[in-house]
């Protein structure tokens, strides 16, 4: 009885820790918001931004986003990784929040940080994101 219930506890533990890794594993997202016609603005667009990939690490702290960090190469400044914040980086319609100075000057899109919801760079899967494509 006592062996099997370590196996029990062993089991229980090693799939709380698969959860843990497949929430924080870095994920592809839908080709349609890697357009540059979606994520940057004309102006980036104009100086010669290009996107390069994105990848999404869902949050544990908010129940349905992803941080999604973006590889782009600049003219002048070579590789930058901005991050967003989107709900939906599957599947069209998603609300798109910038992470970060960078992702709101290339893109326009809203900062996140000043959103109700307050995301931060300190939110669970953050930091995942933000090595992904590094």
């Amino acid at each position: 009885m006592v062996g099997q219930m370590k196996k029990l506890l062993l089991i229980l533990v090693i799939g709380l820790f698969a959860n843990v890794n497949a929430v924080k594993a870095c994920q592809n997202i839908l080709s349609f918001y890697k357009d540059p016609e979606v994520i940057l603005t004309s102006g980036s667009r104009a100086l010669g931004v290009q996107v390069l990939d994105a990848k999404a690490v869902k949050s544990g702290d908010f129940k349905s986003f992803y941080f999604v960090q973006y590889k782009m190469k600049t003219p002048r400044n070579g590789f930058v990784y901005p991050m967003f914040e989107m709900n939906k980086p599957f599947a069209r319609g998603s609300v798109i929040y910038s992470m970060d100075e960078l992702a709101i000057t290339l893109s326009g899109y809203g900062d996140g940080r000043a959103t109700s919801a307050g995301f931060s760079r300190s939110d669970n899967g953050f930091y995942e994101a933000s090595r992904c494509l590094k």
